[in-house]
């Protein structure tokens, strides 16, 4: 049975796609349906289906930003793109994704079922064992761990305590072949396919790395045309780091981030395949920016999203231009993260955002190209100040708002124009007249007169002033002007509006 999640902001399209998969309670389960983005991570957060049949084109996060943030948090999750005639290249891109297919619409059903099916079937035949799956869980929790102890218990569970010898790691990182191709691959016979040495020990971490522990030095010539041999057969750049050598494995969690750092200067640098940890020239002494920070923060809290991208790519250029340790970045954007949570929670604004750039960060290690970081933060810290720009705007305009309906309240009564408002405000008068009548629905001559008039009203029940006092009262210079004026709004003269509401509380 396999575990469906339908996504699409269009309502159509979302019960045409679950319709078809209830069509086959057998085979599907329509575990429920979304509309954006944020219905799904909150969704996820109950329930985690097998495969999200989902949109490209959606408001606020399109379909492969929602994988891109999906894929770093749930390692198990398929996908499928549905995509209009429009989207078919942008579609392309979802491939690095893991996205296991890609529909166009109008979407025809027995497309969806072969999509479905193949999920299916790959999940079904996995070649990785319930035992494998439990060694890698045991690593993955190895790597995770900070506490001597804690490492100590995995090195144990994993047969690395009382390893002898000498020992380097190394770590494939598989990224940038084509999702098809690397569900295919047997990490056990990588080596022997390669024509490498076989490996000691053989781990797989995340989607897209396969480590290998030897106890016989790799001879470097030997990697390189592993490497070669590798892409021809796998259609994509495959790239490898190398720890330094240590005894034993009781360091093989240092020798895993050796390896991990060196292997991860491709992306900075997309020719080179091997990577050394001993060589690697990259930067692990980079001091965090604080400047460029609160720049990039001071242009986020004055809502200039184009000031924010420019400072976006200043701060992550930085990084760039030192080609800085992948774990050294990752520190740093960790403290980056820390102050745009502070900075949405002191602007009021929901902290969802924040927690986003923290899970991506979380998992900076799966990332195979530097664009990728530079354009998720982009696009985040830009949408972020869009929001603050657009809350700040609700702000003034209710902050002016209410300064001229004040304004208009206190001076009703006097010989009032809208020039007289503009300067009291500071706005030009074009410009004060539009915004009005966009707030109000009125421009500014009716609103003022229908205010006197109501205020008119009051005076001609509680007070026994003659017509033409109330009239001077309620800021009228002609009190024959203001009994037709009354008249034409009442459809009684002020006298008889008077006389009527004297008469009614005499019946009462």
């Amino acid at each position: 049975m396999l575990k469906v999640l339908v996504v699409d902001d269009e309502p159509k399209v979302r019960r045409g796609v679950s319709g078809l998969i209830e069509a086959y309670p057998d085979k599907y389960e329509l575990m429920g349906s979304c509309a954006d983005a944020e219905g799904v991570i909150g969704f996820l957060e109950k329930a985690i289906p097998d495969v999200i049949v989902t949109d490209i084109c959606m408001p606020k996060q399109d379909g492969l930003e929602l994988i891109y943030y999906l894929k770093h948090r749930y390692h198990n999750l398929d996908f499928i793109i549905l995509s209009g005639y429009g989207d078919f290249e942008y579609a392309k891109k979802a491939l690095q994704y893991q996205v296991f297919d890609f529909l166009l619409k109008p979407l025809r059903p027995e497309k969806l079922y072969e999509a479905l099916d193949g999920v299916f079937e790959r999940r079904k035949n996995s070649r990785i064992t319930k035992a494998e799956s439990m060694e890698d869980n045991c690593f993955f929790h190895l790597i995770r761990s900070g506490e001597k102890e804690a490492e100590e218990k995995h090195l144990k569970a994993l047969g690395l305590y009382d390893r002898k010898g000498t020992y380097r790691v190394g770590i494939f990182d598989l990224g940038d072949i084509p999702a098809v191709c690397r569900a295919e691959i047997e990490p056990q016979k990588l080596a022997e396919q390669a024509g490498l040495p076989v490996p000691e020990y053989i781990f797989t971490c995340f989607e897209y790395q396969i480590v290998f522990a030897w106890n016989t030095e790799p001879e470097e010539t030997a990697l390189r045309t592993a490497l070669t041999e590798l892409e021809k057969d796998l259609g994509g750049a495959v790239y490898l780091g190398i720890s330094q050598k240590m005894e034993g494995c009781l360091e093989f969690r240092k020798m895993y981030f050796q390896a991990l750092d060196a292997v991860k200067q491709h992306i900075y640098n997309k020719k080179q395949r091997l990577y050394f940890s001993e060589k690697v020239a990259g930067s692990e002494r980079l001091v965090f920016p604080d400047e460029v920070c609160d720049r990039l923060l001071g242009a986020i809290r004055l809502g200039n999203a184009k000031r924010t991208e420019q400072m976006t790519e200043t701060l992550l250029g930085y990084y760039r231009e030192n080609a800085c340790h992948i774990l050294l970045l990752k520190r740093h954007l960790l403290l980056l993260q820390k102050r745009i949570d502070m900075l949405s929670e002191e602007l009021g604004m929901e902290r969802s955002r924040a927690k986003m750039l923290l899970d991506f960060v979380r998992n900076i290690e799966e990332v195979n190209h530097f664009e990728e970081i530079l354009e998720f933060w982009k696009d985040n810290l830009r949408q972020m100040a869009q929001e603050t720009a657009s809350a700040a705007e609700r702000k003034m305009n209710s902050f002016y708002l209410d300064q001229i309906l004040s304004y208009i309240q206190k001076n009703y009564n006097q010989n009032l124009s809208l020039e007289d408002v503009a300067e009291h405000v500071n706005l030009s008068v074009g410009y004060l007249g539009n915004y009005f009548k966009q707030k109000t629905g009125m421009n500014f001559t009716d609103y003022l007169g229908q205010l006197r008039l109501e205020k008119a009203k009051e005076l001609l029940l509680h007070s026994n002033q003659k017509i033409y006092r109330i009239a001077e009262l309620v800021g009228y210079q002609n009190s024959q002007y203001f009994v037709t004026a009354f008249k034409k709004k009442v459809g009684l003269t002020p006298m008889e509006y008077r006389k009527c509401l004297t008469e009614s509380d005499t019946v009462h």
